[in-house]
């Protein structure tokens, strides 16, 4: 059987893929708006949330960030690339992407998923549902064991950063340096593909 993302993949263009990616950041930051407006308490509480002075931000953000990606860069050398290759998406997405562009939309995609799985969905739904749900959002890893492995232990330890700190800015760093450090491996190495 063939597999329809590979071949849609393969019909599209790095930067058609990542306005794929922009427009599904963009529903879920509008998602994350409508639950606020729906359900949140008043907004002083929610802004709360944000605690830009806090040594958090870099002891419990950046810094377990950073052994996660060793860990991952590590395990891709290792492991044979058919055990983790979600199909060519990350590398289709990160190979040809300026260095402005790879921080923006890793910053993107870190505030809008965060935002909403931690900042709106782990109040309403608590920390082991919101975890699963952003686990259950990625799911073209579903036939990747190893990568769907390493997508729960990364949406619980987001999700634990966020209930130990109550501070979304630690979820939201960590979430930056874990896809910023993984695209420019991608975007420098060729491909960041292990070749088997």
């Amino acid at each position: 059987m063939i597999d329809k993302q590979q071949v849609w993949i393969e019909q599209m263009t790095s930067k058609q893929i990542r306005l794929h990616v922009y427009a599904t950041q963009g529903l879920l930051l509008l998602l994350s708006i409508l639950l606020l407006l729906l359900f949140s308490s008043p907004t002083e509480h929610f802004i709360d949330l944000f605690d830009w002075s806090s040594g958090e931000i870099l002891y419990l953000g950046v810094v377990p960030s950073f052994s996660l990606v060793v860990l991952e860069i590590v395990l891709y050398r290792v492991i044979p690339s058919s055990h983790w290759d979600d199909g060519g998406v990350n590398q289709i997405v990160f190979r040809d992407i300026s260095m402005r562009e790879l921080i923006g939309l890793t910053l993107m995609i870190a505030f809008c998923e965060e935002l909403l799985f931690r900042g709106v969905l782990q109040p309403l739904i608590g920390y082991i549902g919101a975890s699963l749900l952003f686990a259950c959002i990625h799911f073209r890893y579903v036939k990747k064991p190893f990568l769907l492995m390493i997508i729960i232990m990364l949406s619980f330890g987001l999700g634990f950063m966020f209930e130990h700190t109550g501070n979304l800015l630690v979820s939201i760093t960590a979430h930056f340096v874990i896809n910023f450090c993984l695209g420019s491996y991608i975007r420098y190495t060729d491909g960041g593909i292990n070749h088997d």
